[in-house]
């Protein structure tokens, strides 16, 4: 498999290529209910597709504006353990108190 490439639409034509062969070989009566069949699954496909779709645009009016945040409060960092004694003492460490700023640093 290495080295051969993916195409789809080479692949969809190839199938409507073998699809086309066959079909072409049926009578005129297999080949009626094969293509109303076909048309019947598309049919039904289609409808799918179109009520998901105007479900999907008639959701949108029922969003609710969400007012998005402009302060961020949260503190990230390292929680470390020291352990003095017989007890371990978590304490956080925090990216703003290991660097120092730019200015700082000469």
């Amino acid at each position: 498999m290495a080295g051969t490439s993916f195409d789809p639409v080479l692949n969809v034509t190839l199938i409507l290529a073998i699809l086309s062969f066959v079909i072409s070989k049926l009578s005129d009566r297999c080949k009626s209910k094969v293509t109303c069949a076909y048309l019947k699954a598309l049919q039904t496909v289609w409808w799918m597709i179109a009520a998901i779709a105007v479900v999907s645009v008639l959701i949108v009016f029922l969003e609710t504006h969400v007012d998005l945040q402009t302060a961020h409060a949260t503190e990230f960092g390292i929680a470390e353990w020291k352990i003095g004694g017989n007890e371990a003492k978590k304490e956080e460490v925090t990216t703003s108190s290991r660097l120092k700023p730019m200015a700082m640093l000469g």
